[in-house]
């Protein structure tokens, strides 16, 4: 260990210092000259400041790993000190001053025990007087039980330590927060444009990541999951939702905003597990235009499709998957009057819907003012599987209802199946089916495999003739039929 004082006869003498002891390559050194010293005070002002508040992030240690002040310790500040030193957090808007934790900062139950909505609410309005800086709030692996809505303010960070399984897997685990019996609300959590400035100034929603939502213990009246409201461009990473009475994620307008729509919404990997338990289903976005879902899972939901899309032009769905819905995999429908642009799915796709991998009976009516027209439905590279489990008279891979969108679909294929629950019946009875025997807006079809049990195109006058279109063409579509064991290509 080298001594720090009292260094002899150094001859340059530069506020530089030369240790006695052991260097790195383990030889001895000595040095010579004039003598300098070091006193307790200088080394002390290089020392960081000591923190003592439970719950405060020190960024450092180990590798850069971020760790948490326990209670009943000390930790340090970060400093510029010194060369290679990390600068400190600056808290100000746009910056997460400090994070808490939901367990040693408020208090929460993690064993699901007791209720921690007053934990959370306490959390919220704290995030609330923050604004505008953002403010982290961190939950730890367990279990949390909610008993009543919680709205969560546009500047919270809201990370868990991820959510594994759900229903179809029969484990959870991770951070989950689940509803309780009496729970009070219509959803659990409310990402809003509110609490916000007084007008719509381009308020951004809660960032969420991490966490999952269980309703199984809930039984009564529809609860959602996630309730999205307004303007809100919501940023969710690694959501899972599981047995929702409600949607577990439903979306809504705001016609006090300037901007009423949910534009701007942002999701990798949120998953709807078997929701829909009362009403809805799994995904209900409406008027979430200029977005982008990408592999998002939607599985198993009752009562409704696993996405229900309506007015989101500009929207994108990539590498996402819809199995086993009650009705469609993904319905697109409404009247998109306000709105213009594709709607695209891209590498998506379906498997065991009841009735359809996909529906499509969107309208367009003028009056959307000025420089809106048709939205474009358009859809690429996607299969369709085993939909029709239902058993219905008309079940299909696509199925075109009374749409008077443009619709393209390009790149797919469409296959039957007797599904997983054995049986006799090939499903679905059709590729595509067209409900209507002409359309107004265009349909372009091409480069498909249109294969169903018994014929790949319907009309309601014809089983094997396409319908009328006023603008329309197919290429280089190879239909097929019989089940998947023994296809029968050309017809």
């Amino acid at each position: 260990m080298p001594k720090i004082s009292s260094y002899p006869n150094n001859p340059d003498p530069d506020d530089e210092f030369e240790f006695v002891g052991t260097d790195p390559e383990n030889q001895t050194q000595s040095s010579s000259g004039t003598t300098e010293t070091v006193t307790l005070a200088e080394i002390l002002s290089q020392v960081p400041t000591p923190i003592t508040t439970e719950g405060d992030l020190i960024v450092g240690g180990a590798g850069g790993t971020p760790q948490r002040l326990a209670a009943g310790t000390t930790g340090y500040t970060l400093t510029s000190n010194g060369p290679g030193a990390v600068p400190s957090w600056q808290a100000g808007a746009g910056s997460a001053s400090v994070w808490k934790d939901l367990v040693e900062t408020y208090g929460a139950d993690p064993t699901g025990t007791t209720s921690c909505s007053t934990a959370l609410a306490s959390a919220c309005s704290a995030a609330v007087s923050a604004q505008p800086a953002a403010f982290g709030l961190t939950v730890p692996p367990g279990t949390f039980l909610l008993s009543a809505s919680q709205d969560l303010p546009y500047n919270m960070i809201l990370q868990g330590a991820g959510a594994n399984g759900g229903t179809v897997s029969g484990q959870r685990t991770g951070s989950w927060f689940n509803v309780a019996s009496g729970f009070t609300g219509t959803y659990v959590f409310g990402l809003k444009d509110v609490p916000a400035p007084s007008s719509y100034t381009g308020v951004n929603g809660c960032l969420m990541s991490g966490i999952g939502i269980y309703g199984g213990i809930q039984t009564g009246s529809a609860v959602n999951g996630l309730y999205i409201v307004g303007p809100t461009l919501t940023e969710l990473r690694y959501i899972s939702i599981s047995q929702m009475t409600g949607w577990a994620v439903a979306s809504g307008t705001d016609p006090s905003a300037n901007e009423q729509f949910d534009f701007g919404q942002n999701w990798f990997r949120v998953q709807a597990d078997s929701c829909g338990t009362v009403s809805g289903g799994g995904f209900q976005l409406s008027g979430c235009e200029d977005s982008t879902f990408v592999n998002c899972y939607s599985i198993g939901n009752n009562n409704g499709p696993g996405f229900y899309v309506t007015g989101c032009d500009n929207t994108k769905f990539v590498g996402c998957n819809s199995e086993w819905n009650s009705t469609y995999g993904w319905y697109f429908t409404g009247d998109w009057q306000w709105f213009t642009g594709g709607c695209i799915m891209s590498g998506c796709s379906t498997d065991a819907n009841t009735i359809a991998g996909v529906m499509i009976d969107a309208t367009w009516t003028t009056g959307g003012g000025a420089g809106t027209g048709p939205g474009i439905i358009q859809i690429g590279d996607c299969h369709f599987r085993r939909d029709g489990q239902g058993n219905g008279t008309i079940t299909a891979g696509i199925y075109l209802g009374a749409t008077t969108l443009p619709v393209i679909i390009n790149g797919f294929s469409t296959m039957p199946s007797i599904g997983d629950s054995g049986g006799s019946t090939y499903v679905p009875a059709y590729g595509i089916y067209f409900a209507e025997t002409s359309y107004a807006q265009p349909i372009l079809i091409s480069n498909g495999l249109c294969w169903g049990e018994s014929a790949c195109y319907r009309t309601t006058t014809s089983n094997s003739t396409l319908p009328t279109f006023t603008t329309g063409a197919t290429a280089n579509l190879l239909k097929a039929h019989g089940p998947n064991s023994a296809p029968t290509y050309g017809s």
